[in-house]
């Protein structure tokens, strides 16, 4: 990853100068990840917790369409983009172990999540900006709408956080999919 911010350096693809961060020409910030949890917390007290996805997924988008813009980066190098991003963010080490084209599914782990930790012991899964940020990440690279489901994290006692994207309808109903996407089956009993 170093490797990538001393080649970005060189390139003049990453400037960091005093109030301003560029990567790529796009804006990027760097803070402190309890400001994230802190409003996850407040957010979950209100059972809002859900818009750190949807804000996260939107961002993402915006992002990587940026990238794309700025670069005319293909499918693939957008995906490796996604997950320098996540280890450049300091949100951990991502890396793809599960990648199917064909049927517009990807499965990430990262190791040391930041905001897992920052978070604490919890029951379910807490990485919600981690996994809006894989559901942008996918819904651009498989140019299709996709979500994502936090299968294992270590805020829970897993060694790793695992995230797995894909179409929403293709998530079963699960407890999990129904607590990370509940969106799902609000439109589903709307429909009926």
């Amino acid at each position: 990853m170093f490797e990538i911010l001393r080649k970005l350096m060189l390139a003049k693809e990453l400037i960091m100068e005093e109030g301003h961060i560029t990567v790529l020409g796009q804006h990027f910030v760097m803070q402190p990840p309890i400001i994230w949890i802190n409003l996850q917390k407040e957010l979950e007290k209100r059972n809002m917790e859900h818009l750190i996805y949807s804000v996260s997924k939107e961002a993402s988008k915006t992002w990587l369409l940026g990238l794309k813009k700025h670069k005319h980066m293909s499918a693939n190098d957008l995906l490796n983009w996604s997950m320098y991003t996540i280890s450049f963010a300091g949100w951990g080490k991502a890396r793809i172990v599960n990648y199917d084209k064909e049927n517009k599914r990807m499965i990430v782990h990262t190791r040391d999540s930041i905001f897992a930790k920052a978070y604490g012991k919890s029951k379910i899964p807490t990485d919600y900006v981690i996994r809006g940020f894989l559901a942008g990440a996918g819904s651009v690279c498989f140019n299709d709408d996709l979500d994502c489901v936090e299968t294992k994290c270590i805020s829970s006692g897993s060694h790793v956080c695992e995230f797995i994207v894909k179409r929403a309808e293709k998530f079963e109903d699960s407890k999990l999919v129904k607590e990370q996407l509940p969106f799902l089956f609000q439109n589903k009993r709307k429909r009926r």
